[in-house]
């Protein structure tokens, strides 16, 4: 079976379409001839057919500038959308900027009231540390003076003490001395003389000048080593 072409086939089918249109508009003239308003009619329907040939064209046409009308008119209300939109999405930026801004000016503000309310506390603790830092440099300086005084009274004291006991020692030197002299003396004039009566008379007398001169020793070495003591406190 031999195979037809496909574009044969279709012009094969428009004639045979166009052959049926023909045969049966014939058939409607030759009905419609005889009536009264048969040509009226076959006008009307002349007309119509026109009107239905072009009428696919005037729609296309028609719906294609509708179209463009409707892309102008929806490019236009796209861009006003989109324009209103960015306006609203700026006033949203620059609302949430404010509120982010408010929020770090708040925190900022509590912040400085704090370091403020520290400022003044720790000014407050200097005013106080530094009235006990005089106070007590008062009290050092103070101390410092009555170290300096006791220091020159210690001085003083250790070369009174000094001098006491050199005047003691001399003191007891001479008092030494003197005992020794006086019992040598009394010896030797009780070797010079003769006599039992003498010697009974001088021997009194010698035992009463030790007695004395040992009782002043004694005396006068208590009386420096109390001078001493009293120096001492």
């Amino acid at each position: 079976m031999a195979l037809v072409p496909a574009d044969n086939s279709f012009l094969s089918l428009l004639n045979v379409e166009r052959k049926q249109a023909l045969d049966r508009q014939k058939k409607r003239e030759d009905l419609l001839e005889d009536t009264e308003h048969g040509s009226k009619i076959l006008g009307l329907h002349q007309d119509l057919q026109a009107l239905a040939d072009v009428l696919d064209e005037r729609v296309e046409s028609k719906l294609s500038a509708n179209e463009k009308a409707f892309f102008v008119a929806y490019k236009s209300f796209m861009f006003t959308v989109q324009k209103e939109f960015k306006e609203l999405k700026q006033k949203a930026d620059e609302e949430e900027t404010k509120t982010r801004r408010d929020a770090k000016i708040q925190s900022l503000e509590k912040e400085l009231d704090w370091f403020m309310n520290e400022a003044l506390r720790l000014d407050e603790l200097v005013k106080k540390y530094k009235k006990e830092l005089d106070k007590w440099k008062g009290k050092a300086e103070a101390l410092e003076d009555d170290r300096r005084f006791l220091e020159s009274q210690i001085k003083q004291a250790k070369r009174t003490n000094k001098s006491l006991r050199s005047a003691v020692e001399q003191a007891q030197s001479s008092a030494y001395a003197a005992l020794v002299s006086a019992e040598d003396g009394q010896q030797q004039a009780i070797k010079a003389q003769e006599g039992p009566t003498e010697d009974l008379v001088m021997g009194p007398s010698y035992s009463g000048l030790s007695q004395e001169l040992e009782e002043k020793y004694q005396t006068t070495v208590k009386r420096l080593k109390q001078q001493l003591q009293q120096e001492q406190k």
